[in-house]
């Protein structure tokens, strides 16, 4: 921002500048907006999981709000079933996303995934955290690769009652509460 006066200076005409730096005025501003717009997705997305009696239908009206306030690609809903045995798997069950890639809500990869498959991200969910990160840093296995094949560079899973919700983004996009982006890296809490 800056400002400029016509002056006289030692019986001359100047101009008289004055710069004032708001970046970090500009910054608080842009984190408040998207605390708002998340806040305002969340009280939103609790009258709509009341209000609409279909339930999928209610996750999915959500989670568009959801992801359009923190901007994000994709948002996908996984839903926890066991067998006879005990042995936990997860099926993707609603899917939004930005249209910036295809939907692949009828991947068949995604349905009926095992636990035991998936172990890091159920170990880290069973301590009660989210499973968060840049993928390029996920050590190599199946999953790594999975995702890197679908074009997916960062990742938050967590766990809502018997839901997995996965929060995920073609290109690097930071995180600095639960789901909300605002900075040039990607951090969680």
């Amino acid at each position: 921002h800056f400002k400029l006066k016509k002056i006289k200076y030692n019986n001359s005409k100047a101009i008289l500048t004055v710069l004032i730096d708001i970046t970090e005025r500009r910054k608080i501003e842009d984190e408040l907006r998207a605390k708002e717009n998340i806040l305002s997705a969340v009280s939103f997305s609790i009258k709509q999981l009341l209000d609409i009696p279909d339930y999928y239908q209610a996750v999915g009206t959500c989670i568009e709000r959801l992801g359009n306030a923190i901007g994000v690609d994709r948002v996908y809903m996984f839903e926890n079933s066991y067998d006879e045995e005990g042995n936990g798997f997860t099926s993707q069950k609603v899917e939004w996303n930005s249209g910036i890639k295809s939907p692949i809500i009828d991947n068949m990869e995604l349905q009926n995934v095992g636990f035991s498959s998936i172990s890091t991200i159920i170990d880290t969910l069973k301590e009660g955290k989210p499973f968060q990160g840049i993928v390029k840093d996920f050590k190599n296995d199946e999953f790594k690769q999975f995702l890197i094949d679908k074009n997916i560079y960062s990742i938050i899973i967590f766990l809502v009652l018997t839901l997995l919700f996965f929060v995920i983004t073609t290109r690097y996009i930071p995180l600095t509460m639960l789901a909300v982006l605002n900075s040039m890296e990607f951090l969680f809490f």
